[in-house]
């Protein structure tokens, strides 16, 4: 089975530019929880999830210091910059994950399934040839796809008896 088949092709997405208040107010609206963010060509550009969103919300890490002549490093600076970041997020682009990785619409589910699991992510967008999005395939949409070749398969034996 092919993510052509099983892909869900009307897809919310987003624009790098709306406000994140807004695109959680349509995350509540559609009950999904992530959307790719594509660019003026339909090209994915990231994915904003629900986990972004959260995450935005967690308190600042403590800064650890390291003692070096009479002065305070703080360890991991750039981890406390990106949760700044985060914190002060407004648009779509400042928080979307960038390094989205897209399938192709004639890669098998088995691939998609693979890398959600290896990757611990529940949606991947489909792409075409030209690299424009397609659809969206989510881990529901591969149980679901599972479960129904299982039972149209055992609908066949049991018709064959």
């Amino acid at each position: 089975m092919l993510l052509k088949d099983i892909m869900t092709k009307d897809v919310l997405t987003l624009s790098p530019n709306d406000s994140l208040e807004k695109e959680a107010e349509l995350f509540v609206e559609h009950g999904i929880s992530g959307a790719p963010v594509i660019d003026a060509f339909n090209n994915v550009i990231g994915m904003l999830t629900e986990g972004d969103l959260v995450r935005q919300q967690k308190p600042l890490t403590k800064p650890l210091f390291l003692m070096l002549f009479d002065g305070a490093i703080p360890v991991n600076l750039k981890k406390i910059q990106n949760e700044v970041e985060e914190m002060g997020a407004t648009t779509v682009a400042q928080l979307m994950t960038q390094d989205v990785v897209s399938l192709h619409e004639y890669d098998p589910v088995s691939e998609a399934a693979d890398y959600m699991i290896e990757k611990n992510i529940n949606r991947v967008p489909v792409i075409n040839d030209e690299g424009q999005l397609l659809g969206i395939v989510t881990r529901h949409d591969i149980v679901r796809a599972t479960y129904l070749e299982h039972h149209s398969g055992a609908d066949a034996v049991e018709s064959d008896e």
